[in-house]
């Protein structure tokens, strides 16, 4: 009964996710928190925040370097919700959308890896 319910993949179970299924949420989530954390301002930062995506990042890059075809995959997930991403991050810092680049910043290897500003 309760295994149809997917409250937040990968944040409790971990590795009980499978892959592509926690894969896109991941992406999606890490996304929107480099966006938001980019036009924050250094005193809204905090290192809870900073851990979440520290935590992300780990998470994905060991995905992808576990079965390096989801290296494509990330590469189309980031394209196909950098849209989505960039609406969410402007209506929740209450910033014009022309805030943010209107294309993904991020390669995937600086998703998973690059320092935060």
């Amino acid at each position: 009964m309760s295994s149809t319910n997917h409250q937040k993949p990968g944040r409790a179970t971990g590795t009980a996710v499978p892959h592509r299924s926690s894969l896109p949420d991941s992406a999606r989530s890490l996304i929107l928190n480099l966006l938001r954390w980019q036009c924050a301002t250094a005193n809204r930062r905090s290192s809870q925040w900073a851990d979440e995506i520290t935590r992300e990042r780990r998470s994905l890059a060991q995905r992808v370097g576990q079965r390096p075809a989801l290296h494509g995959l990330m590469g189309q997930l980031m394209a196909d919700f950098y849209g989505d991403a960039r609406m969410r991050a402007s209506q929740e810092a209450n910033l014009p959308l022309s805030s943010f680049p209107p294309h993904c910043p991020y390669t995937v290897q600086t998703l998973l890896d690059a320092p935060l500003p």
